[in-house]
């Protein structure tokens, strides 16, 4: 990417631009420059609120790092091979642990590289993830249980999906759609419901699809006919908009209940605002960026549907307060079984003493003397 617009958890919005090939970080009086020859970059937040940048630089990966203490920067990742360059970056948090996915070119081929660091002297081995196509085009997601997602154009034009399982530590893959992918884009929402977004072509035609993760079959959103198309998938809360790019026209698709019906497409470039480049956006309110992924903005690095996508980056729940809500309800489930019991109890013995009454009141009737007897 190279415009990114990062919301820390205190509402402090930075933004990084590559220009000219240096980074550029600008957020009042906190910023940061990269002089080096900068390819792409990737901003993600961690759970206590600080911002990690990491940039594609000539010959590493150089990762800056935001505590509210001011930047301090690293090299995560060092290119020895001359043979071998990184173009692409993608990277999260994930429970404190900075995990980054790049593509590593090495001749003819071209491999998805997932590393951990954990810091300047505490950088994991590199994992081979898969082998892409000539397209390099991957995007990294996380559901609720922090599994991570990997979806990516292989070297057959195939669109491959791929997890990695943290409960397991171990990858799982299957082929997801095989119709000459050129682009792809998947979010998550913060309850974790995942939207994949794929540009294919069918005849001469870019097609512009779109499934929630689970489902059986790709639905067709709209078509296109630039080789150079892009789509992008965004979760803006109650909305989810598909959106792409087609012969210098902006376009997208709106769906108000989750993904199960699509407006038809309209024009971004005729909407309030307009829209003429993409931007990554990122909110420290979710650090597992399960949230907005990429959105359109227009020339005063304004997105598009800004209020809706900010307020849908609301805090996730965790786990433990999940379970806290769970033995909540149990015990308010116990409590209303008690209570149940108790009325039980209570119409029983009513039913008793209504009984006995009314017996008292036949024997009254049949009592001549008044009840009075002669002793």
């Amino acid at each position: 990417m190279k415009n990114i617009i990062v919301d820390d958890k205190n509402k402090v919005r930075h933004h990084f631009t590559i220009t000219d090939g240096a980074l550029i970080c600008k957020c009042g009086d906190s910023s940061i420059t990269l002089t080096e020859v900068c390819r792409d970059v990737d901003c993600c937040t961690d759970e206590v609120g600080g911002i990690y940048a990491v940039a594609v630089c000539e010959k590493s990966i150089e990762c800056c790092y935001n505590n509210g203490g001011g930047w301090r920067r690293y090299t995560a990742v060092t290119v020895k091979n001359d043979n071998c360059t990184i173009s692409a970056i993608r990277a999260v948090c994930i429970s404190g642990r900075l995990n980054m996915w790049y593509s590593m070119d090495c001749g003819d081929s071209r491999i998805l590289i997932h590393q951990i660091s954990d810091g300047e002297d505490m950088i994991g081995d590199p994992y081979a993830v898969g082998e892409l196509g000539y397209k390099k085009k991957f995007e990294i997601c996380c559901d609720y249980d922090k599994n991570t997602h990997i979806f990516f154009v292989d070297d057959e034009d195939r669109l491959c999906h791929m997890s990695y399982l943290w409960s397991e530590k171990r990858y799982s893959q299957r082929e997801y759609i095989s119709d000459r992918i050129s682009h792809v884009s998947a979010v998550a929402n913060k309850t974790g419901r995942i939207y994949v977004a794929a540009v294919g072509k069918k005849a001469e035609f870019n097609v512009i699809y779109f499934k929630e993760l689970g489902d059986e079959d790709f639905r067709i959103l709209g078509f296109g006919v630039d080789s150079c198309c892009t789509a992008d998938v965004i979760d803006a809360g109650d909305k989810i908009y598909v959106q792409w790019m087609d012969n210098r026209e902006c376009c997208e698709c709106v769906s108000s209940d989750l993904g199960e019906n699509f407006t038809r497409p309209v024009s971004v470039n005729s909407m309030r605002g307009g829209a003429n480049q993409t931007v990554a956006y990122r909110n420290g309110a979710n650090p597992l960026c399960m949230g907005v992924n990429r959105c359109m903005c227009n020339f005063a690095s304004k997105m598009l549907h800004e209020t809706a996508i900010t307020e849908s980056a609301g805090e996730l729940v965790s786990m433990d307060e999940e379970m806290e809500d769970y033995r909540k309800s149990a015990e308010d489930m116990q409590v209303s079984f008690d209570v149940a019991e108790r009325l039980t109890a209570l119409e029983n013995r009513v039913s008793v003493i209504e009984d006995y009454l009314q017996n008292m009141g036949v024997n009254e009737e049949n009592n001549t003397d008044g009840g009075l007897c002669d002793e």
